[in-house]
């Protein structure tokens, strides 16, 4: 991988040097572009014919070579392309049980765009795909290295700021795309608080939402609002305590939605989907959602009495 054209150039390399290689390149698509980006660098720092461990090192081996390649990837989009392309990647990462960052690959069908979407984002897709940032397969796009998670300080902040983001498309993408592959049965909706969650979070304008994800939670809200319209018109059954105005109001972090069901469809998928800090918004958007996972006695017992 790195002996052999370095003998046929009258170079050595270092067996440091070698072993390091081989462990930042295999089981990455796109690797040997980047090494080979990595290698000319190291090539510039060389020691007489040697080429040192100490030279690819000091531009940041393979990982530095994908954040170089990367910043200037995006540096050639315009604005509405910086933007794809910062809705495409942070959809390219998930996390495991620690908290780790790692690549995720995504079908293409997720993101579903139409009209003059679909084509900015495919010369999108298509630019990362030649840059040998991403790499599609069967219908899959996925990260081409992970070093790019960590390395590119631009798209890691944009990976901190979506933290609560990533929790929520991990199950509200896969819904919707089911939702719609099925022929977007009503059974197969959001509702309730768990609806409130999703929709909050889609109102979002940081969220990158995409327009499958966003029809499949705006006909979520067109039911409820339905069923909500169609309780209220039956009005209240014989015997029952006399209260045209009462409702449940379910409060979902940032926003406020009123929602019939909330308390007919507890307890939620389970408030673990939610990112671990215990700071700031993160914490808030946690206790509002566990709040709603108590069961619907002690919900009851804490709505006032309106008669």
């Amino acid at each position: 991988m790195v002996e052999g054209p370095a003998e046929m150039a009258g170079l050595q390399v270092e067996n440091e040097l070698t072993d390091l290689v081989v462990q930042d390149v295999a089981g990455h698509a796109g690797g040997l572009p980047l090494l080979s980006t990595a290698l000319a660098s190291t090539w510039e720092r060389r020691r007489g014919e040697v080429l040192t461990l100490a030279g690819y090192l000091a531009n940041g081996g393979v990982a530095g070579a994908v954040a170089g390649s990367a910043e200037a990837v995006f540096a050639s989009f315009d604005e509405e392309g910086k933007e794809i392309a910062r809705q495409v990647l942070i959809r390219l990462a998930d996390q495991d049980e620690q908290g780790t960052l790692r690549g995720r690959r995504m079908p293409l069908s997720e993101l579903a765009p139409s009209g003059a979407h679909r084509d900015a984002t495919r010369a999108v897709v298509e630019t990362l795909t030649a840059r040998r940032l991403v790499a599609t397969e069967d219908g899959y796009l996925e990260i081409a290295h992970e070093a790019l998670l960590g390395a590119w300080p631009r798209l890691a902040g944009w990976l901190a700021d979506d933290a609560v983001g990533r929790s929520v498309r991990r199950h509200v993408a896969p819904a919707a795309v089911e939702w719609d592959r099925n022929g977007r049965p009503m059974n197969e909706l959001y509702r309730g608080a768990r609806l409130d969650a999703a929709a909050d979070w889609a109102a979002s304008p940081q969220s990158g939402v995409s327009e499958l994800e966003k029809e499949f939670l705006d006909a979520g809200v067109a039911r409820s609002t339905a069923q909500l319209a169609e309780a209220r018109g039956r009005g209240p059954t014989r015997g029952s305590r006399k209260a045209p105005n009462a409702r449940v109001c379910c409060r979902v972090g940032r926003g406020a939605r009123r929602s019939s069901s909330a308390i007919d469809t507890m307890p939620l998928i389970g408030y673990n989907w939610l990112p671990r800090n215990d700071h700031g918004p993160t914490r808030t958007f946690r206790r509002d959602v566990a709040a709603l996972s108590r069961p619907a006695s002690s919900i009851n017992a804490a709505l006032p009495r309106c008669v």
